[in-house]
């Protein structure tokens, strides 16, 4: 969907998170099922994700986002490391999850933390 047409979009949800580094992480899911409620299940609507921490790969903790073109079952999936202000913007239909902190060999994910600015956006004539 072309958005330039229809005016500025609307900002329908935003949030803080913040995970601490002994977390799990949050499960799999989209952002259709629970940030996006106010508007219609047919309606375009994207999250954007702004990191507030340095968050490598490497170390865990990153942002899954999961491509579901072959399977919702066993969708294609890729961590991505996230700087402090990097930005994703992926569709809320978008499966994705927070990473669980790799240890640091002795057992401890050390004093780590995960935190981001979260809006949801939508199509301004959706409204």
């Amino acid at each position: 969907r072309d958005w330039s047409q229809d005016g500025a979009p609307l900002l329908v949800a935003d949030a803080y998170y913040s995970v601490a580094a002994d977390s799990e992480g949050l499960h799999r899911h989209a952002d259709a099922e629970s940030s996006f409620c106010l508007t219609s299940p047919n309606s375009s609507g994207v999250s954007l994700w702004l990191s507030l921490d340095d968050v490598p790969a490497a170390a865990g903790g990153g942002l899954e986002l999961c491509s579901t073109s072959s399977s919702r079952f066993s969708p294609s999936c890729e961590e991505f490391s996230l700087g402090r202000g990097d930005v994703l913007a992926f569709s809320k239909d978008t499966l994705h999850r927070t990473v669980r902190w790799k240890s640091q060999g002795n057992g401890s994910t050390g004093h780590r933390l995960r935190r981001a600015l979260v809006g949801r956006l939508v199509p301004h004539d959706t409204a």
